[in-house]
């Protein structure tokens, strides 16, 4: 091998690592989850009218809602006391476990025999966007500070 050759393996592997890297950082870890998420914007992203009407109901339950993902392992879903009803109906994902997986960007509430719910996260302009999977909701989510 020449030095020339060398020397651009060397860049190429310099290169590479900086990559991986740069990637491994952004990729979103079940320890970033931990804590305490708000919701911050819900948008609407139903395409019919009909759907569309329906979602502005879950819209104004989910704005302000907290999502907390303990360490434990359990996970607890907070709605403010002016949330409509059925949204509040929710509640009962309360106390049940929460898996992360990295592969999928998914978050699984229950069991996957009880398949719950599943929220796929996904980093936007800098923010973090919860996908509420068989709805057409997308929420804007800001970690809030430990106490």
């Amino acid at each position: 091998m020449t030095k020339k050759q060398t020397l651009k393996l060397i860049i190429f592997l310099f290169i590479l690592a900086g990559c991986h890297r740069l990637y491994a950082q952004e990729s979103l870890t079940k320890e970033a989850l931990y804590g305490e998420w708000l919701c911050r914007e819900v948008t609407n992203l139903a395409d019919d009218p009909e759907t569309k009407a329906v979602m502005e109901t879950m819209k104004k339950g989910f704005l302000n809602s907290r999502f907390i993902f303990k360490t434990d392992g359990t996970f607890n879903l907070i709605f403010p006391k002016e949330s409509p009803a059925v949204v509040k109906e929710m509640s009962f994902l309360n106390n049940r476990k929460w898996f992360f997986y990295p592969d999928k960007s998914m978050i699984s509430i229950g069991t996957l025999k009880e398949n719950l719910m599943q929220i796929f996260v996904k980093e936007q302009n800098g923010k973090l966007i919860f996908l509420i999977y068989e709805t057409p909701l997308a929420l804007e989510m800001e970690k809030m500070p430990k106490p």
